[in-house]
């Protein structure tokens, strides 16, 4: 797993992830979880574990959020 997971890892340094970033936090420039704060993370709705189709889903799989909200979300995912 931990091998698997490295691969996944090196897509965030990529161009098109730069990219998908900067498209997510346009279209949501407040945070989609708490509506108060600035979206600062490229989010994955449904974390992508190597999926390479709900990595780039831009649409229906990547939202804005702030840091906050983000960091609370990811310790749920990785608790439960």
């Amino acid at each position: 797993m931990a091998a698997a997971r490295k691969q996944w890892e090196k897509w965030y340094k990529r161009a098109i992830w730069q990219k998908l970033r900067l498209m997510t936090l346009a279209r949501d420039p407040v945070c989609m979880k708490c509506n108060r704060a600035p979206s600062t993370v490229a989010d994955h709705i449904v974390p992508q574990r190597g999926d390479w189709n709900l990595f780039t889903d831009l649409d229906g799989n990547l939202q804005g959020l702030c840091a906050p909200c983000h960091s609370a979300k990811t310790a749920a995912e990785d608790s439960g």
